[in-house]
């Protein structure tokens, strides 16, 4: 078997990836931008019900979700076709697949029962701690490595506690592992 054509796919795989580390952070913003939603809504759904308010937490879900929604179309070009740098796609499919695990676990393990609703942020912060490290091997940067070893303890942490609080740990948790590194990575790469 000859392995000068892997080899040589290999080579062009490292030097796709080489050049979108050169691009600019674009995406950095989609993750503080829903980095913030998500914190906020999980903030507010833990105040609403630990202090038992009288209003319904959809109300301020479904438009921002829907906000969030409108503007990442706007932000990524509202689905025009064009080429992505392979890393890019990478990274999408990623986070796309660990948003459907997420979203499948909310759904059909919550919806019916087998799984209790105080577990979605341990089980949430395990895939996110899995897509920031496989993030980090895209992209190359420690900081995503370290934040996926915080994800990974914060699901362990969000295991050994699952109640109501733990809609409020991981709001703090989106802030700290995603929320602050993002704005260091934008900061950063405006100062270059």
């Amino acid at each position: 078997m000859n392995q000068a054509p892997a080899r040589q796919e290999l080579a062009q795989i490292r030097l796709a990836l080489e050049q979108d580390k050169r691009a600019p952070l674009t995406r950095a913003w989609l993750f503080l931008f829903w980095g913030l939603i998500v914190a906020k809504l999980c903030f507010v759904e833990w105040a609403v019900v630990k202090y038992q308010q009288p209003w319904d937490p959809l109300v301020l879900q479904v438009p921002t979700v829907l906000f969030g929604l409108l503007a990442t179309l706007i932000q990524t070009g509202m689905g025009r076709p064009r080429q992505r740098p392979l890393a890019g796609r990478m990274a999408l499919s990623v986070w796309g697949s660990g948003l459907m695990v997420v979203t499948l676990f909310t759904c059909a393990g919550v919806g019916t029962g087998a799984l209790s609703p105080y577990l979605i942020p341990a089980v949430a912060a395990s895939v996110l701690g899995a897509g920031y490290f496989i993030h980090s091997s895209l992209d190359g940067r420690v900081l995503h490595k370290c934040c996926a070893y915080g994800w990974w303890a914060s699901a362990a942490f969000l295991f050994l506690r699952p109640n109501l609080d733990s809609l409020g740990w991981f709001a703090l948790f989106i802030v700290m592992f995603q929320v602050l590194p993002t704005l260091g990575l934008i900061l950063l790469g405006k100062r270059k």
